[in-house]
């Protein structure tokens, strides 16, 4: 298989395929936290977005 954009998709959509839902979820969790993690305006952007202000303490980030 070479590597092309079209198979980097396949290759995904595979590894998605055989994951159960916990995995799913654990790694979109991980992702998503690595991502707000290095991007402040993201991690804002989503805080205002899911209506959390009231629900964030605050702290070191």
């Amino acid at each position: 298989m070479n590597y092309t954009d079209e198979n980097v998709m396949v290759v995904a959509q595979k590894i998605v395929d055989d994951m159960d839902l916990d995995d799913l979820m654990s790694y979109v969790y991980d992702d998503l936290c690595a991502i707000m993690d290095k991007d402040e305006e993201l991690f804002n952007s989503n805080v205002d977005h899911f209506e959390m202000n009231e629900n964030i303490n605050g702290g070191s980030k």
